[in-house]
């Protein structure tokens, strides 16, 4: 080596895009029953939030599928004007093996405080509960925190007698 030169380091590898995972659309689900609960219904269990009855939750969300299946998709606000979308739906395995591979895939990642199968997307504020009758979303930008998440969850989890 001559003098005054130093070893460079070895550059990090960039990733190609082979090596980035692809995110996944959102999956089509199938119903296995309705829903007989309303967004009305569950206005009342969620402390803070208001329904906003002239809402509905965007296309591709969580809450508008669930609706799509006979379900429900509610959007609701708080006093900071802060959006929660809920949607609540009884769907196949099928389903909710999609919805599993969908949500991992997309960086969320296992919650046990919401369930033994949920999942909690910490960017998003998006959290999903599969239970033995329905798979119950919640996203909002105010969720800061999986006990946020949690907390949503069982109030619309009691409510739909879950």
């Amino acid at each position: 080596m001559l003098a005054g030169c130093v070893n460079a380091p070895t550059p990090e590898p960039k990733p190609t895009a082979s090596s980035v995972p692809t995110p996944l659309a959102f999956p089509k689900i199938m119903a296995r029953g309705t829903v007989d609960a309303t967004c009305a219904t569950l206005d009342d269990a969620l402390a803070d939030w208001t329904l906003a009855p002239t809402l509905s939750p965007g296309p591709g969300t969580p809450a508008a599928a669930a609706a799509r299946v006979g379900g429900i998709g509610c959007v609701f606000t708080d006093a900071s004007a802060h959006r929660l979308l809920v949607g609540a739906a009884k769907v196949t395995p099928d389903s909710v093996s999609a919805l599993e591979t969908f949500f991992t895939r997309n960086c969320a990642v296992a919650a046990s405080e919401i369930g033994d199968h949920a999942y909690y997307e910490k960017a998003t504020g998006d959290a999903e509960l599969f239970g033995d009758t329905y798979r119950i979303s919640v996203v909002s930008d105010a969720i800061g925190s999986e006990s946020d998440a949690a907390a949503l969850v069982r109030s619309v989890s009691s409510t739909l007698g879950a």
